[in-house]
């Protein structure tokens, strides 16, 4: 499949999100990149269907050998209302066990967030820029407390079998910025850019990541990038092929790769 993590240079144009922030994340990686961490191109993904069954078990072929799901959280961002989305990724978490769900933000309304009262593990969430414009936030802040969330409007530290995790939206630059200048992470958890990114520092045994959307229709306006995803992550990486994306692959996706397979066959055929 073909796919498009963010790669900088210094042709790029400017990468822009599609909300009227329009905000960019060039800085933050050049920053990234300056300081030693390097983007994985080729991560490893697996592609499944929207189904909880085909999820659980493309996980339980790709957890490693002999090592406890306890150790995995699972990271999604941008969920955007998709609650058919997010029914099935909390029905797969509870089957395996899963204790960590983290969520980079967009969720957007109550009812949405309410949702994962159904997960039996712990959710822990900072919201997005449309959950602040378009949401009622005080609502949303009532049923993170009501839950049991662990909740914030800019970020999170949290400390997982000893390893630092930074979760926040990724619509605020400065802070994020700020973050990285800090250092003070294992893992910088990222959204609100639809996109798939995965960075590693080695030195400092250090990752960026974005899932991508867990939403329909993430990317629009970049077809080979319009697949909704999440991650898979090992609290304890020994290389960076021990994360997994998961990439959602729809009815609608279906349909595009058959007519881009059609086409490549009808233009071997005019070779011929």
């Amino acid at each position: 499949m073909s796919d498009s993590p963010i790669i900088i240079n210094d042709n790029d144009d400017l990468i822009r999100d599609n909300t009227e922030n329009n905000i960019t994340l060039k800085k933050p990686v050049q920053k990234l990149l300056s300081s030693g961490f390097s983007i994985i191109n080729n991560y490893n993904y697996c592609n499944v269907e929207l189904d909880a069954e085909s999820i659980y078990y493309s996980i339980i072929e790709n957890i490693r050998a002999n090592e406890s799901i306890n150790k995995y959280v699972l990271v999604i961002a941008d969920t955007h209302n998709s609650e058919h989305f997010i029914d099935v990724i909390i029905d797969v978490a509870n089957r395996l066990g899963i204790k960590n769900i983290l969520h980079a933000g967009d969720i957007v309304t109550d009812r949405t967030l309410t949702k994962f009262n159904q997960y039996r593990g712990k959710l822990s969430v900072t919201f997005g820029n449309h959950d602040k414009q378009i949401a009622d936030k005080k609502q949303l802040n009532r049923i993170c407390r009501k839950y049991k969330f662990t909740h914030h409007n800019a970020f999170i530290r949290l400390n997982l079998l000893g390893k630092s995790f930074v979760l926040t939206h990724g619509n605020d630059t400065p802070l994020i910025m700020k973050l990285i200048f800090n250092n003070d992470f294992d893992y910088l958890i990222l959204g609100h850019y639809h996109r798939r990114l995965l960075m590693h520092n080695p030195s400092g045994k250090k990752y960026v990541i974005n899932p991508g959307a867990f939403c329909e229709n993430p990317l629009p306006s970049v077809e080979h990038d319009n697949v909704p995803s999440f991650v898979l992550l090992p609290i304890n990486v020994n290389n960076p092929h021990d994360i997994t994306f998961y990439h959602i692959i729809t009815e609608k996706e279906k349909r595009r790769f058959r007519k881009a397979y059609k086409k490549k066959n009808q233009e071997k055929q005019g070779l011929q």
